[in-house]
């Protein structure tokens, strides 16, 4: 059995990365600032509404908030890395126009 404060730690990074970093664009894609809003918004929401519900599986099946917590920390590390790509990419253009 892990100790509570483990699965606090993934939580508030998961929701730390996810308040920062939401949502992550894609470049085929654009999305307008109204629909950014709304997307960070129901980001925020759906991670904070996980997170309750993986804390209050911790008492009853500790299994449930092990694969909630799991999700959730892929999904941070998912929009971490991304966002680093996203950074590679606008340096390789700032290299290519002052070439």
């Amino acid at each position: 059995e892990c100790p509570i404060y483990v699965y606090l730690l993934v939580i508030i990074f998961s929701l730390l990365i996810i308040v920062i970093l939401a949502p992550i664009e894609n470049i085929h894609k654009p999305i307008t600032s109204n629909e950014r809003k709304i997307h960070r918004t129901k980001a925020i929401l759906l991670t904070v509404f996980l997170s309750i519900i993986s804390l209050i599986s911790y008492y009853v099946s500790e299994l449930y908030s092990i694969i909630i917590n799991t999700a959730l920390l892929s999904i941070a590390i998912s929009m971490v890395i991304e966002y680093l790509k996203k950074g590679c990419r606008e340096n390789e253009k700032h290299k290519k126009n002052y070439s």
